[in-house]
């Protein structure tokens, strides 16, 4: 996410990671809110209908969901403006050179944000148009194959200006497959119609026992539709079905839906059989993505019926109105619930700026616990990156990594050797708490549960811990790690 800490740089800069993160969370909804009106106001001609879709789609149930711990997935203001300038090419409004340049510079802003969501954008973003061509009229074909060649040469366009992390990315071996299992993440059939406690009304506990049993966690399960939007949705296609845009729109809302159903439907947390996301299991890149985010242009394209259906509304009519309204307020978020705010575990000598006391410049430090128990990743980014991390979160564990540190001391020592860690340090702000979930890296103690885990880190490394207010701090005595690097050093 480079370019969000560099929008967020000054932030940072002045008053430090955890305000830059609470404004960029705040401000994300909002972008994306403005960009999808500024899409449904291009497409309407009308400001109060645009409003309505621009908040359908900016203060989603997606927006929402992904707002708990994501803040990269909500960063999705670029995808608007990409249909955006998508429409006015085909409508003959922006010329191929701008066109192009433009939406090279949002899918590469997208990428620079969140790979999934760049990579999503431009496939999918590809296939719409691809659908668009049998739909469309003989006089609109023409454009739209231009456009489709506008696109492709912004596609190749964004890939020279991102070159420099395609090469990383790419000429380095990856797992194959889904990082994560696609059947977990994905939108279960009821929750397109049953909220969850992300949403007000799903704090209600009939919605809170049906929600429970849904895959995945609460920051993937963002389907939710809300019956205002389905009865739009519904009115629309009765309305704009003769229109070769409404088909389409009606065409692609059913593709999203279907797919972020993910391989398996389920029901109720119940899998039941095999749906087509199977197919795009054998597609780089498109693997990866986890289906249930797809409801992120499910809502898009809510958000454009929503303004396209409201403003074709009868000046005196109410009825329109009131179930946009209606829509609106069963989607407001619970900000009730305790989920939104979470408790810091940043030791207080790294707080105070106290870190160059104990550890030199360029240290590598193993932070306990570890992700998602620890924030490791946090007292670096508080202590200005004076020092470096062995232990951080960019995704999954690659296969077999947890197991490697998980066994006895020597495995252990054979871990701080392959990463040359000279600190570790143990915040115990959470440590029964952790302690009582039994995360893999405290399992090092099991030979022994009596001991405390400093006392074991005591035995292995054979030297006494700085003892704080809240953390224990070990530095790692280089000699007793030699013999490690050289075994690891033989062929």
């Amino acid at each position: 996410m480079p370019l969000l800490s560099l929008f967020a740089w000054p932030i940072t800069a002045a008053f430090g990671p955890v305000a830059a993160f609470n404004v960029s969370c705040l401000l994300a909804p909002a972008l994306a809110g403005w960009t999808a009106f500024i899409l449904c106001r291009y497409i309407t001609g009308r400001s109060w209908p645009a409003f309505a879709g621009g908040y359908v789609f900016g203060f989603s149930p997606y927006i929402a969901a992904q707002m708990t711990g994501h803040l990269v997935l909500v960063a999705v203001w670029p995808i608007p403006l990409a249909v955006y300038l998508a429409i006015r090419r085909v409508n003959g409004d922006i010329g191929p050179s701008g066109f192009t340049i433009l939406l090279a510079l949002l899918v590469a802003a997208q990428f620079l944000m969140e790979l999934e969501l760049a990579a999503t954008l431009a496939f999918f973003g590809g296939l719409a148009m691809l659908a668009a061509v049998p739909l469309a009229p003989a006089d609109v074909r023409r454009r739209l194959y231009i456009a489709i060649l506008n696109s492709g040469v912004a596609a190749v366009l964004a890939a020279t200006l991102l070159s420099p992390y395609l090469y990383y990315m790419l000429a380095f071996p990856v797992e194959s497959g889904p990082p994560w299992p696609p059947d977990i993440f994905s939108a279960d059939l009821l929750n397109f119609v049953i909220p969850t406690p992300a949403n007000l009304v799903g704090g209600f506990q009939v919605f809170r026992t049906i929600s429970s049993r849904f895959p995945g966690n609460l920051g993937e399960t963002s389907a939710y539709l809300s019956p205002g939007l389905i009865i739009i949705a519904i009115a629309f296609a009765f309305t704009h079905w003769r229109e070769w845009t409404g088909r389409l729109l009606i065409a692609m809302l059913a593709f999203f839906c279907i797919l972020s159903m993910g391989n398996l439907l389920h029901i109720g947390g119940v899998a039941k059989f095999p749906l087509p996301w199977n197919l795009f299991l054998y597609l780089p890149l498109i693997d990866k993505a986890l289906p249930v985010r797809l409801t992120m242009f499910t809502f898009l394209i809510l958000a454009i019926m929503t303004a396209v259906w409201l403003s074709a509304a009868p000046v005196r009519s109410a009825v329109r109105p009131a179930i946009a309204i209606l829509a609106v307020l069963l989607m407001l978020p619970n900000l009730k619930a305790d989920f939104w705010v979470n408790r810091l575990n940043l030791p207080s000598f790294v707080a105070a700026g106290h870190e160059r006391k104990y550890l030199r410049e360029n240290d590598v430090v193993l932070p306990l616990p570890k992700h998602p128990y620890g924030d490791g990743m946090l007292w670096q980014a508080v202590s200005g990156m004076y020092f470096r991390i062995a232990e951080g979160y960019l995704g999954p564990d690659p296969q077999g990594f947890e197991q490697w540190q998980a066994g006895d001391p020597w495995q252990f020592l054979e871990f701080l050797a392959k990463h040359n860690v000279t600190a570790i340090i143990i915040s115990d702000k959470r440590w029964h708490e952790v302690w009582a979930e039994g995360p893999v890296s405290w399992k090092l103690a099991q030979a022994d549960r009596k001991k405390s885990l400093t006392e074991f880190y005591q035995s292995v490394l054979k030297v006494d811990p700085i003892k704080l207010d809240d953390a224990f701090i070990f530095k790692v005595p280089p000699d007793l790690l030699a013999p490690y690097r050289e075994a690891l050093a033989r062929p």
